[in-house]
């Protein structure tokens, strides 16, 4: 098996891509819907929540679903997908041959999440792991300590005569918290993106409690969800905006705005537990903090490193 840096693996004479486009008629196995992993033409395979996703998305027609835990065979390559706990649909894929196997992660989530499936990790002789926050800077607080922060928020801003506004990305963090949201009965007018992609959550049985479509009006009942491009076109008057991302423990968004670490990825901590649940022979970073996570995985006795420019043989 031969890996490259631009997400192909080959063996013999079969060849998959990872996330990115390949060759005329190659097979590509996308893990999630994000626009950073999602390719938009070529056969594309992918789970059934993605394949939806894709549709509604980019307009994506044509790509083959594959369930969870069900194999494919593509040439002498053989393709699972298992549930990554980042969004709705996303997965880890598992390459196998007769000789090796290969776990590509794609970006995933080991806390319990409010709004997907959560993660099962398989065993793999060898690891491409995302490393979005591989480095010690990023240890999430306490989901317990995560919630109290959105509450505390609408509580605020409420008591202040403030219409609560958490800008969120429109696919996966939006949904995490209607769903934290409608726990507690709240109600939310979201965006056109975020309704877009709610009701395909809702088509595979996702509760995202009462929420409506935000139509510009200068008031609305309980919280506003929108994405952080829209923010600055809220028309609610006197708005309290509050930033929803894991980047929030080390940058500051829309100035003034209340910071809440609530990620969709794993954490540092998360990621060496993954990889330990793992227990690969040898491991790639890719994305983000590579470098540092590859180093700190050395110190824990992996053979590590960057999936660069490189090609590697296993």
């Amino acid at each position: 098996m031969r890996i490259h840096h631009q997400g192909r693996v080959e063996f013999e004479d079969s060849a998959v891509m990872l996330d990115h486009a390949g060759r005329d008629g190659e097979p590509i196995i996308l893990s999630h819907a994000h626009s950073d992993h999602a390719v938009r033409k070529g056969r594309i395979i992918a789970s059934p929540e993605t394949t939806r996703l894709l549709q509604v998305r980019y307009g994506v027609k044509t790509a083959e679903s594959l369930d969870y835990g069900k194999q494919m065979s593509l040439g002498k390559i053989k393709v699972t997908l298992y549930p990554s706990g980042h969004i709705l649909g996303s997965a880890q894929v598992l390459v196998e041959t007769s000789r090796t196997s290969l776990l590509y992660s794609g970006d995933i989530k080991l806390r319990a999440g409010y709004s997907c499936r959560p993660i099962r990790i398989p065993e793999a002789e060898n690891l491409i792991v995302e490393a979005t926050f591989g480095t010690h800077l990023f240890q999430w607080p306490a989901r317990e300590r995560i919630e109290r922060q959105v509450f505390d928020f609408i509580e605020k801003s409420q008591i202040s005569g403030r219409t609560p506004v958490f800008m969120a990305y429109s696919l996966g963090k939006s949904q995490e918290l209607l769903a934290l949201l409608a726990r507690e009965k709240i109600h939310a007018s979201v965006s056109m993106t975020v309704w877009e992609m709610s009701k395909v959550y809702e088509e595979f049985g996702v509760d995202l409690g009462d929420y409506r479509l935000y139509a510009d009006e200068g008031s609305v009942p309980g919280v506003l969800i929108v994405t952080p491009q829209k923010a600055r076109y809220v028309k609610v008057a006197n708005p309290g905006f509050a930033a929803v991302s894991g980047w929030a423990i080390t940058r500051r968004f829309n100035r003034g705005a209340t910071q809440i670490p609530l990620s969709d990825h794993a954490d540092f901590g998360e990621l060496l537990r993954y990889v330990d649940g793992v227990g690969p022979k040898k491991v790639w970073t890719t994305h983000g903090y590579a470098r540092e996570l590859a180093t700190a995985l050395r110190h824990r006795g992996y053979d590590a490193c960057p999936l660069d420019t490189r090609q590697f043989a296993i």
